[in-house]
């Protein structure tokens, strides 16, 4: 896996592939402060172009996708481009999905998987993870293609919760991946997101293929020790999100990001950036990583 992705949460179906006109999502829009990553992507916006193809020009090769993120389709399109102008090969790049929470029933999981490997037409995914360890009741996909976070079809109430064991749906996640006795899986490797030390224990428990990776929030303001020492210590690769800092959460009303000041605009993190001649979003990275 590389060490630096590409995340595509929150890049708009619109720009996500070559759609070619200028565009800009509300989602990027803050009244009171836009992180560094909103400008970036909303310059970007302006400039109607493809956002995933670009990113692979500019040498990102970890693409780190979602089905909740309701973009796969045209993320997809960006990589075939790239692929088809000979900027890559498909090997070169590494394509991460996850199974979102209304799905983990066994069948269901294994529907959404095939919409979603279909959707982006690259074949295989690299790592496919279970987006968060929380089973919410199935709503069809003929009724509800991409059910709005935790709420009901209708999106008036919080979804009730499904009764399925997050052993169930690790069993089919394991089902997924190929290997020489399951030829036809079309996943290299799985992994967990948002999961804590105690579901790691209890997955670690009966997993039966690995837990490749556990993808959770991290930066200064959450930096979880004990949770990353017990995924390296166990052999689990840690990626993070909200690299820069929980802006990210801003326009989900979350009082945490509202308040938090910048980690751009941190004093430790602009003297360590100014010390060594590089900009806070470098520094922030070289924490992480």
């Amino acid at each position: 896996m590389p060490l630096i992705g590409f995340g595509i949460w929150k890049v708009p179906r619109e720009t996500c592939a070559n759609q070619g006109a200028s565009y800009i999502s509300p989602r990027f829009h803050d009244t009171t402060r836009e992180s560094v990553i909103q400008k970036y992507a909303r310059a970007i916006l302006t400039r109607g172009q493809n956002i995933v193809y670009n990113a692979i020009k500019l040498g990102y090769r970890h693409i780190d996708g979602a089905w909740d993120y309701t973009n796969s389709k045209e993320a997809g399109e960006g990589v075939r481009r790239a692929i088809d102008e000979g900027i890559v090969k498909r090997e070169d790049l590494f394509i991460t999905t996850k199974l979102w929470n209304n799905y983990h029933k066994r069948e269901h999981a294994f529907e959404m998987a095939k919409l979603e490997l279909e959707a982006w037409g690259i074949g295989y995914f690299d790592l496919f993870l279970i987006h968060f360890p929380i089973s919410l009741e199935f709503i069809p996909f003929d009724k509800l293609r991409y059910p709005c976070f935790w709420t009901d079809p209708e999106q008036t109430k919080v979804a009730p919760l499904a009764k399925v064991p997050i052993s169930e749906t690790w069993k089919a996640l394991e089902d997924m991946v190929q290997t020489p006795e399951n030829p036809n899986g079309f996943v290299r490797s799985i992994g967990v997101s948002n999961f804590s030390a105690q579901l790691l224990y209890d997955l670690m428990s009966y997993a039966k293929v690995p837990i490749s990776a556990l993808q959770i929030e991290h930066h200064p303001y959450l930096t979880q020790p004990q949770l990353v020492q017990l995924a390296q210590e166990n052999n689990i690769l840690v990626t993070g999100y909200s690299s820069f800092g929980p802006q990210s959460f801003i326009e989900l009303k979350n009082p945490d990001a509202v308040n938090a000041k910048p980690l751009f605009e941190v004093d430790v993190v602009k003297s360590i950036a100014e010390k060594h001649g590089k900009t806070p979003s470098q520094v922030l990275l070289r924490w992480v990583t």
